[in-house]
């Protein structure tokens, strides 16, 4: 299969066509996206997937360099839309149970995408402050799935987190909506504020700050033990879509000190 996805883009470099490169990417793309049920949507999430900034991939020849650079470049594309893909058909991680199929592609890919990660010093990238979605997490206290009935977090809408590294801050935002059956139901969100303090190149210790209930309507000081740390082990400023030429949104895993591993995207 490596032999005959080299020989594709070798004709394609051959002609310059930029068609049979794109036709080429677009059968990688496919194959990997049958092994997750996914090929309906492969046009759709290739605008949204990335690569690290600086690594446009241009369509003229460059030799067995440029055709490796090339396959790189899808073979990390692919990636990239498998787990975005696998994220949002588990409901940012709801329905991907600890032991589920979708849970353990999942991890393989986060960990297949940590061992090529762009940014070794996310800390120091511009690219890491912003409002970040969150696409999947294995922290049941997020996803606020065992909470009461009519409090829980609104899979519909989406969880936001706020990172400002330049004044050490972040603030985590969940969407609620409740009493669904009174005129469309009550919408709300909570939030988090939280005081970063670095401890090496990737990682921060988290110290909350404060929460805020109801929109604002209740607020409180964070207890001291409200704490934990978070590693950031894989960031991009997003990748040209080897299909659509298009930059897709920004890409973050990152990994808490209790074990729970969260994707975030950001647009660009």
């Amino acid at each position: 299969a490596r032999l005959l996805l080299a020989l594709g883009l070798v004709l394609a470099t051959s002609v310059n066509s930029t068609d049979a490169f794109q036709n080429a990417a677009l059968g990688v793309n496919s194959q990997r996206g049958a092994r997750v049920g996914a090929n309906s949507r492969r046009s759709a999430l290739c605008a949204r997937s990335g690569r690290a900034a600086g690594s446009r991939l241009f369509m003229t020849g460059g030799g067995l360099d440029d055709l490796r650079l090339k396959v790189k470049a899808i073979e990390l594309e692919g990636m990239r839309c498998d787990l975005l893909n696998l994220c949002d058909k588990t409901l940012r991680g709801v329905t991907s149970l600890e032991d589920s199929d979708d849970r353990k592609l999942i991890m393989e890919l986060v960990e297949k995408l940590e061992k090529v990660n762009p940014e070794p010093k996310p800390l120091s990238s511009t690219v890491i402050n912003g409002n970040w979605r969150l696409r999947w997490t294995t922290s049941q206290s997020i996803l606020g799935r065992n909470r009461m009935r009519g409090f829980r977090v609104d899979l519909n809408k989406p969880i936001f987190q706020e990172i400002d590294a330049i004044n050490l801050t972040a603030r985590n935002v969940e969407p609620i909506t409740t009493f669904r059956g009174l005129f469309g139901g009550l919408q709300y969100t909570n939030s988090v504020e939280a005081e970063l303090i670095p401890v090496s190149d990737s990682m921060v210790k988290v110290q909350f700050k404060r929460f805020n209930l109801f929109g604002g309507l209740i607020s409180f000081k964070a207890p001291a033990k409200a704490r934990g740390e978070l590693d950031t082990t894989y960031l991009d400023a997003g990748i040209i879509c080897t299909v659509n030429n298009q930059l897709g949104e920004c890409l973050r895993i990152s990994r808490g000190d209790r074990g729970n591993v969260f994707v975030l995207t950001k647009d660009n």
